[in-house]
């Protein structure tokens, strides 16, 4: 008995010295160009998967309906796909370099309950790219997301294409476009031309920075093939610091502004504005402006 409690005492001493080599000789190879092992990919899914059904079980689902779908393409459409694409749709190239990569939804859906769906989107999954969307989110939103998930293995490239068409503008009118509290109409504004930013495919402001004089208009244009947004609100930032006002100033939001859409502002109190794009925060889509006398 005192052998076999000796040889376990070793092994586990000689399994916490080769652990502590890893950890800091640094040959583990942390990069996402290098994928996982096959035993190091079961623990991480193993691990995630019996995490996440074990903390689902007490969560009530209501009826997942038709009208809740539609609501759920929205948030989709703008945040979900660039990751992990949508019928007929390939991920960005953001999603394609993320490690593990993350999964069509089309097939991976069916392997979870609704319930443990809405776990994951409100909580995320560490060590992955998916966020915790219960930040900023309220449940029924959520619960909106997961009526339009749960029908995705059903659904063809065709019927995908239709909600993106419903989606949009009718032909021959304006797109709205949304209209903050303190901006001013530009038909009678004193400035004339607007300061452009363009929101591109490489999840960038172009130009990031820029510099106005009070009462300057700033409009953003969305040149890119996906959806963005121009937000300065901290409570809808992951990160506060990517949010940033002049003390009398209020906060802003854009709302989803579609490709080829855009968004006009006013600035009329001098100070620096920090915003960024709620589906790129984490990509560091993120832009500032100045605002100062002459």
């Amino acid at each position: 008995m005192r052998i076999f409690l000796l040889t376990l005492v070793a092994l586990a001493a000689i399994g916490a010295a080769i652990g502590l080599w890893v950890i800091y000789s640094g040959a583990y190879n942390v990069a996402a160009t290098e994928p996982h092992t096959a035993f190091g990919r079961w623990i991480l899914h193993t691990t995630m998967e019996n995490s996440v059904r074990e903390r689902a079980e007490q969560i009530d689902v209501p009826e997942l309906t038709a009208e809740m779908a539609d609501r759920g393409f929205d948030h989709f459409d703008s945040h979900c796909k660039v990751c992990h694409g949508a019928p007929g749709v390939e991920p960005a190239p953001i999603g394609r370099g993320l490690r593990p990569e993350p999964p069509a939804l089309s097939d991976a859906v069916t392997e979870w309950q609704p319930s443990e769906l809405f776990w994951i989107v409100e909580h995320g999954i560490q060590m992955t790219g998916m966020p915790a969307w219960g930040q900023v989110y309220s449940d029924d939103e959520i619960w909106d997301l997961v009526a339009f998930t749960v029908r995705l293995p059903y659904m063809s490239e065709s019927e995908y294409r239709d909600y993106q068409q419903a989606d949009q503008p009718q032909p021959g009118l304006p797109a709205a476009q949304p209209i903050a509290a303190n901006e001013r109409n530009s038909d009678t504004d004193q400035f004339s031309q607007p300061t452009v930013v363009e929101m591109t495919d490489k999840l960038k402001y172009v130009p990031a920075k820029i510099t106005i004089q009070p009462g300057g208009t700033v409009e953003w244009r969305n040149t890119s093939s996906l959806v963005h947004t121009v937000t300065a609100d901290a409570q809808k930032a992951s990160d506060k610091s990517h949010v940033k006002l002049p003390p009398k100033a209020g906060s802003f939001d854009s709302g989803n502004i579609q490709p080829g859409g855009s968004y006009r502002k006013t600035f009329d109190v001098p100070g620096q504005y920090r915003y960024f794009c709620i589906p790129h925060e984490a990509a560091g889509m993120i832009g500032e402006i100045t605002v100062v006398e002459n």
